[in-house]
């Protein structure tokens, strides 16, 4: 049998070296979008990525960072990693599959019914099909190619699975060691994915039924040990850092020790007890004991590359998420405590109400290092629900308004009823188990609707078969759609799908033992981890990717399906046609199909787009920047260009999302490879945790107007004084002050010492009476001219306005958010104590413009453009703000204009800070400039359009455009409306050749064979008609026309419930009918007019 076993080794090399070379064809080239680039900058020099880490992924990807020959090789050779880990586990998949071949046969051979060479021939095809199905797979080939941690996390799946029938085949006493190397490789593991414990149970089945005689009683058992397995490495991965938490806190807070003694102390003390553990048990011959003692050690060692989290945030690095130095900002990072947890097995639903009498309950303390010690700095705050809507299983538990109305799209559920159980499970099963797990898999094994994210749209996003009456059954008219929705289409025809469930039953048949198994992965790595999410509706993206465990085991299925067509048909057919003949049909309809399918659609080769984006948003700006982002679509693109390529190191990015938390705050204020650091004049303990986390905005209110006359008293009281001198004087002059003595000597004395601002009755009545004298009956009555009244009404509005700039100014209210005088607060049910809070919507900031001018003179703006003071207001739907935008605030005051100031322009509206008038748009990021112009509050409309002209046209680069995405293909059709915008500030300028220029230039760069001419495109057509370009823009019309019809011809063709799902696709496509209609109708292009009026009445139906 040796000699027999070697040709299947050579051939899983063979077909693991094969999907390396697929992968590596279709590889990217540089980064991509999402957690890829922040991969890559944070696998270069070991820096610290989101929570809750991948360490071992960091360490082993940032060896094959070391081969790159340039810094621009980087991505390449760490996306080159992703592919290895691929291809490895290709190998160890066939590898399994091969063995679970082969004990399908087991018993047959074992009886000489089934010839041994025939039955290894048949399970190197079963291998062979069921490894390259694994490799071509949509989802598994989607993340072999670029930089992310799921190649080596399935990798670490098939090796776990390969070691235990290593292990199981081991007839000699060292079988042990097998079990320590997987012990090792599950704590490595974790570090590259929490989820890879999931293969513990299957492992553990495994051990059970080919090791010891069945029995129900010992399943049982066994079932029990593997759950409790499970449990404890899931607890010990949380729990053990909160020992060291607890022994670093004891020995710094007690002891007065140095920080970190602790934490290595009992480190060492547990490490020095598993190896007592080990040399003990060893000596007592207690085999078992000495397993566990050494397997755990093992398992301990793999866990240990978390250290590296620990060590290299107290280095600092730029890119250091959560400062993990502090153990219990470690911990928190562990447990992902910066995102939202879903209750898994009791609490509340959407509909859940908070307790009236304490709404909010204390949390978990929060520690900080303070003077050598660790000292509590405050609490977290978590809602406290009433008890009775406290609910077992809750599904649909977010009261985001978004999430709400998807229940009841999903369920038919009312907003203001409470979900029973019947509803909940309806949303599990339909939603988090069909749409979210099921729909995934049959992407892999049936077949893809189009790469467009789908949130139950029947036109987007799902699994078809490519078989018309079954698609058009459950999705309608699929033959009808347009060319953009059949983007990245594949369909299988079910034969995978099929292949999997002929592999099942042949095991169900000829081992059931093992079919347990591979059901045990297939379920804990699919449907239960869909159960454990728990998610909301509205992803932000597909999370295919999360399945791949179960995906993988399916695969063996497929392989098996050889296995049991050979068992069934060999009793039909000669067994010398039988073999290779059923080899060849499962190659031909399940890998092949899939290489074939999914290449096109997985070829990343010329994905070079989300490079140049990032590098245009950076070249957007000017030299020593400030950059405010928010996304990871746009941060880590970034980081990868200035960690790793040092490109534009002189700008600073501040992400918006990240500056809600005290550490990044922190960070920011330090240097970085090239970067100043960013000056607040703001003291740390006024931002800590716990410190502006939610500030209401109340209008101003008594306290408010105390704080700004206690600062501002002296210019207010001169100011109004003069008034009333000057007042009190005309009535001196015109003889008023003698002939009513005493009321004069009233008034005067009773207004000369008032309090004149805010909400003064006193100050109130003065102004009434100030005011009045625009009668000319009151004139007269008081003797003065309608000139002296005109003049002190006009010195009037100038107070208030003076007070009205006090109120708002940017600097007073900061000073107001952040002051800690607990008489300045309010109280806060949500603390159990007083809390700041912002009074009012409105702001100003004085203008330094000597500053200004320094700063802005590359940008060549003339002194009298500039403002003496900038004033806005935020949206009053707005009832709070967060840590965020106050630090943003105080950011852009201390700057004073030192450092040009940039907001990404694919930024929420939230995110502009209400600051939208202000904003002027150069590229693919808004300058703050303070000079006002014409604004509208639909659109940021600002251009400046001698910078973004030469940008757009002379410098950006945007690479092949060979490979699109969904969001790839968002931000184009965001480009060309930024196209429109510089092209109608150009015809404003009348600068008429560039305003043609920019729209031609749009036009090449994003044709309608690359993306189809839609809403986004009638601003060109506008553009056209300006510059009264009819011909160009009666082409374009039509264009646009003709992909609109196409698309509401589609949606027509649906069925009445159908339309009813796709009613807010209409939208668009119908406005862009309208607004080419109204063109055509004020530009007087008749001909167009009447054919856009024949395509709407046509296309219109909406029922």
């Amino acid at each position: 049998m040796r000699t027999l076993k070697k040709p299947h080794n050579l051939i899983a090399l063979i077909t693991a070296i094969f999907s390396f070379i697929v992968y590596f064809t279709t590889l990217s080239p540089s980064i991509s979008f999402w957690d890829s680039a922040e991969f890559i900058s944070c696998a270069n020099t070991l820096q610290i990525n989101h929570a809750p880490g991948n360490p071992s992924y960091l360490l082993l990807a940032r060896i094959f960072s070391i081969f790159a020959i340039n810094p621009q090789k980087i991505a390449f050779s760490i996306n080159l990693f992703s592919a290895f880990a691929a291809a490895w586990a290709v190998f160890f998949a066939f590898k399994t599959i091969f063995w679970f071949s082969e004990k399908l046969f087991e018993k047959y051979s074992k009886n000489n019914k089934l010839n041994k060479k025939q039955s290894y021939i048949i399970s190197i095809f079963s291998a062979l099909i069921g490894a390259l199905s694994l490799a071509f797979s949509t989802s598994f080939w989607a993340i072999a190619n670029e930089a992310e941690v799921y190649s080596l996390s399935l990798f670490f799946t098939a090796l776990s699975l390969y070691l235990i029938t290593k292990y199981l085949d081991e007839k000699n006493n060292n079988a042990e060691k097998w079990i320590i190397l997987i012990a090792l490789m599950l704590g490595l593991s974790i570090g590259v994915h929490l989820l890879n414990i999931l293969i513990i149970p299957a492992l553990v089945f495994l051990i059970f039924l080919h090791k010891f005689d069945f029995s129900y009683k010992k399943l049982a058992i066994t079932s029990g040990l593997a759950i409790g397995i499970l449990i404890f490495v899931q607890y010990f991965i949380s729990g053990f850092p909160k020992i060291l938490a607890f022994f670093e806190k004891l020995f710094t807070n007690k002891f007065s020790a140095n920080y970190f003694t602790g934490l290595i102390s009992f480190s060492l003390i547990f490490i020095l007890i598993l190896v007592l553990g080990i040399y003990f048990s060893g000596r007592k011959n207690k085999k078992l004991l000495n397993l566990i003692f050494t397997s755990f050690l093992m398992f301990v060692i793999g866990y240990s590359t978390y250290a590296i989290i620990i060590i290299r945030s107290a280095s600092n690095p730029p890119i250091d998420q959560n400062n993990t130095e502090n153990i219990y900002n470690f911990i928190s990072y562990l447990k992902r405590d910066q995102y939202e947890k879903a209750p898994l097995w009791k609490g509340q639903q959407f509909s859940t109400e908070l307790d009236k009498a304490k709404p909010y309950k204390k949390g978990q303390a929060v520690y900080d290092k303070i003077n050598g010690e660790y000292k509590i700095i405050n609490h977290e705050v978590s809602a406290n629900y009433k008890k009775s809507d406290i609910r077992y299983l809750p599904r649909m538990w977010s009261d985001n308004p978004l999430h709400i109305f998807a229940y009841s799209e999903w369920t038919g559920i009312k907003k203001t009823e409470i979900p029973r159980a019947k509803q909940n499970f309806g949303f599990m099963f339909r939603y988090q188990f069909g749409h979210m797990y099921l729909r995934y898999f049959m992407w892999n094994f049936a077949g893809k609707q189009n790469n467009i994210q789908s949130h139950a749209s029947p036109i987007v996003g799902n699994w078809i078969s490519g078989i018309k009456f079954i698609d058009n059954f459950r999705l309608e008219n699929q033959d009808k759609k347009p060319e953009y929705l059949n983007k990245n289409k594949t369909a299988y025809y079910f034969l995978p799908l099929i292949l999997g469930i002929i592999g099942i039953f042949s095991q169900l048949k000829h081992d059931r033992k093992n079919l347990l198994v591979i059901s045990v992965i297939f379920i804990f790595t699919g449907i239960a981890i869909a159960f454990y999410l728990n998610q909301t509706p509205y992803q932000v993206r597909e999370r295919d990717y999360a399945f791949l465990g179960s995906f993988y085991a399916f695969t063996i299925w497929i392989g098996l399906s050889i296995s049991g067509l050979y068992l069934f048909f060999k009793k039909y057919l000669k067994k010398k046609y039988l073999i290779f003949s059923l080899g060849i049909f499962g190659f031909l309809i399940s890998p092949a199909q899939m290489l074939y399918k999914n290449y096109n659609i997985n070829d990343k080769s010329k994905n070079d787009f989300v490079y140049h984006f990032a590098k245009n948003i950076l070249n957007t700006c000017d030299e020593n920047a400030i950059l405010f982002v928010s996304g990871d679509n746009e941060t880590f693109p970034i980081w990868y260009l200035q960690e790793c390529e040092k490109f534009r190191t002189d700008i600073r990015i501040i992400n918006l999302s990240f500056l809600n938390n005290d550490w990044y705050i922190d960070q920011i204020q330090t240097a970085t490879r090239g970067s100043e650091a960013i000056k607040l004049n703001i003291d740390r303990n006024k931002y800590i945790s716990g410190k502006a986390d939610f500030i209401p905005i109340i209008d101003n209110t008594e306290k408010y107007y105390s704080f700004i006359y206690n600062k501002e008293y002296e210019n207010i009281d001169r100011e109004y004084s003069e008034i009333h001198e000057n007042f009190c004087n005309l009535l001196r002059k015109s003889g008023y002050a003698q002939e009513y003595k005493l009321e004069f000597e009233s008034f005067e004395e009773y207004f000369r010492n008032i309090k004149a601002f805010g909400n003064s009755k006193s100050f109130k009545d003065f102004c009434s009476i100030i005011y009045n004298l625009e009668d000319i009956k009151i004139q007269k009555y008081y003797g003065i001219t309608q000139e002296q009244a005109d003049k002190l009404i006009s010195d009037l509005d100038n107070l208030l306005n003076s007070q009205f700039l006090y109120l708002g100014n940017l600097d007073s209210k900061l000073e107001f958010i952040f002051s800690e005088d607990t008489s300045l607060m309010i109280y806060s049910k949500i603390y159990e104590k007083s809390i700041n809070y912002c009074p009012g919507y409105e702001f100003s900031l004085k203008i330094n413009k000597s500053q200004a001018i320094k700063s802005f003179g590359k940008a060549g703006l003339r002194e009298e453009l500039l403002l003496d003071k900038m004033l806005w207001e935020i949206d009053t739907s707005q009832k709070k703000l967060n840590r965020s935008q106050l630090i943003a605030y105080q950011i852009i005051k201390d700057n004073n204009w030192q450092r040009p100031v940039y907001f990404s322009s694919y930024l929420d509206k939230e995110n502009y800070l209400g600051l939208e008038k202000y904003l002027y748009l150069e590229g693919l990021a808004y300058r703050l400039f303070p000079i006002e112009t014409e604004f509208t509050a639909n659109d940021l409309v600002n251009v400046n359009s001698y910078k973004m002209y030469d940008n757009f046209i002379n410098k950006f680069k945007w690479g092949k455009l060979k490979y699109l995405d969904e969001n790839i293909e968002n931000i184009l059709l965001l480009l060309r409306a930024d196209y429109t915008k510089l092209s109608r500030a150009l015809y404003l300028a009348q600068a008429f050749e560039a305003s043609e220029q920019v729209i031609s230039h749009c036009i090449k760069l994003i044709p309608n064979k690359i993306l189809e001419f839609d809403y986004y495109t009638v601003g060109l057509v506008h553009s056209y008609y300006r510059l009264r370009k009819f011909p160009e823009a009666s082409v374009l019309s039509l264009l646009i026309a003709e992909n609109i019809t196409k698309e509401l011809e589609f949606y027509n063709s649906f069925s009445e419930s159908g339309k009813h799902s796709l009613r807010q696709n209409y939208i668009k496509p119908k406005q862009s009918l309208e607004e080419l209609m109204i063109l055509a109708k004020e530009y007087e292009n008749k001909e167009i007019y009447e054919k856009l009026k024949q395509i709407y009445s046509q296309t219109i139906n909406i029922k």
